[in-house]
């Protein structure tokens, strides 16, 4: 149950709704301070009216518009004149550049299987940054094609044309023929920080004598991750998908009820951004969400090979009570003499052979009753002047005297577990009925390898820090 339970919480934190990866293509030209990105004009300085030159027969362009516009980052360190910019902010390549050095510092990721490191080199340029209108200018071609994209000059129109692909997925582990990526990993464990991110170094507060509340969640997340694709071998094998309409129109939906219609794509692209994570990630969670719904339905209801009887679950009259009331509240402007009184009204009204219903709709003051038409609980759940009252009827029985608690006074009716008409499972029948889908998963889970690298996870974590 708690694998179901995390998945639906990890879904429902943060808000879906992108579309599939694509191609980023950017447009400069020379004296022109816009800029075009997939067709869109933008300005590149806003307000400066800075635009790319040439310099020695190379573009100079000031490139922070340019990253961030592919979800990179570039940052000005003033005392050293040097800019270090990157796209994928995880795992690079980062290129440090200083004003009037004609070489460059290159960082990049080296990793197969278990096996990461970073690797550091200097690189000789053509030309170096210069300063104009305040603005660092940076040769575009250099710098955009270190960072992994393709660059293209017209010399016709005088424009250069940057493409980057959608982002390649770093593995981190397999299962059989099936790569485990890093952003799925990213997606949950950086969703479980979202929760603590007002706590400074949240990863390193002790969860247990053995573990931080980083290592925590990073096992947490590898094993839901695991579980996850074990469910979709077993969906798989029943022959039970998740079509792209459902997905778009989950997303969709997703997009109406989180994001205002003009900021749905900053919005997104932020919490991209946050959880050091991508769209195809969002989108693969989607579709899990969606396929467990559809293979949990499928063996509670169908097959019912998972379905718990009331007495499997322990969910009898001797352990569990049914129950509603009509609460009668002592507060300031009630008396207790007042709200007795109220209470013995109603108590007459029922002798006389009104219905229970109507009266909780007329006299009831617990806003509970007006959510649910019923509580069911076990001993310790209520408090013991409403518990005790309950089990001191017969079944169908309402309180022949009011029954006082800290709230006020109760008339209760107490009601069998099984009512006429009520379709409703208990929360122990779910209970258990979830724990029998989730080791139906864990079967499954049990007969597959998994190989996960552990040192590429180390450095991913690192660098996001």
């Amino acid at each position: 149950m708690k694998k179901i339970i995390a998945l639906l919480f990890m879904l429902c934190l943060i808000p879906l709704g992108a579309l599939a990866a694509e191609d980023t293509t950017i447009v400069l030209r020379i004296g022109d301070p816009y800029m075009t990105v997939n067709g869109e004009e933008t300005e590149i300085d806003p307000g400066r009216g800075t635009a790319p030159v040439i310099a020695s027969e190379r573009t100079l362009v000031p490139l922070r518009a340019v990253v961030e516009a592919l979800g990179g980052e570039l940052s000005w360190d003033s005392e050293s004149q040097s800019v270090s910019t990157k796209i994928n902010d995880t795992f690079g390549p980062e290129v440090i550049l200083t004003v009037g050095n004609m070489r460059a510092t290159v960082r990049t990721f080296v990793s197969y299987g278990d096996s990461a490191r970073w690797e550091t080199d200097s690189k000789k340029m053509d030309i170096s940054p210069i300063i104009v209108n305040d603005r660092v200018m940076l040769p575009a071609r250099f710098v955009m094609e270190e960072l992994g994209c393709d660059v293209v000059w017209n010399s016709e129109n005088q424009s250069t044309t940057i493409i980057m692909a959608a982002n390649d997925e770093t593995v981190i582990g397999s299962a059989g023929f099936c790569d485990i990526y890093l952003s799925d990993f990213n997606f949950m464990y950086n969703s479980f920080g979202q929760l603590y991110k007002l706590i400074s170094d949240w990863e390193n507060i002790p969860f247990s004598e053995e573990k931080t509340l980083g290592e925590y969640a990073r096992q947490e997340t590898l094993n839901q991750i695991k579980w996850n694709i074990a469910m979709e071998a077993e969906a798989k094998e029943r022959g039970i998908y998740v079509s792209d309409s459902e997905i778009k129109e989950y997303k969709n939906l997703s997009n109406q009820v989180s994001f205002n219609s003009d900021s749905i794509s900053n919005t997104y692209n932020y919490y991209l951004t946050e959880l050091h994570t991508t769209d195809r990630a969002y989108e693969n969670y989607s579709r899990i969400l969606l396929l467990t719904g559809k293979l949990y339905n499928e063996v509670m209801h169908v097959t019912g090979e998972c379905y718990a009887t009331p007495e499997e679950a322990g969910y009898t009259d001797e352990n569990y009570t049914k129950a509603r009331h009509i609460l009668i509240m002592v507060d300031e402007d009630t008396t207790d003499a007042e709200a007795r009184a109220k209470a013995e009204e109603v108590i007459a009204r029922l002798d006389a052979g009104e219905d229970f219903a109507a009266l909780i709709e007329e006299y009831n003051e617990d806003p509970g009753m007006t959510r649910d038409p019923y509580y069911v609980f076990t001993y310790g759940e209520m408090v013991d002047e409403f518990y005790q009252g309950t089990r001191a009827l017969e079944m169908e029985e309402y309180s022949h005297e009011p029954v006082r608690s800290d709230y006020g006074y109760h008339i209760i009716q107490r009601l069998p577990l099984s009512s006429a008409g009520d379709t409703r499972a208990s929360e122990p029948q779910l209970n258990k009925l979830a724990e029998n889908f989730d080791a139906l998963i864990n079967r499954r889970m049990e007969k597959m390898e998994f190989e996960i690298y552990d040192s590429i996870i180390d450095a991913a974590l690192e660098a996001q820090r």
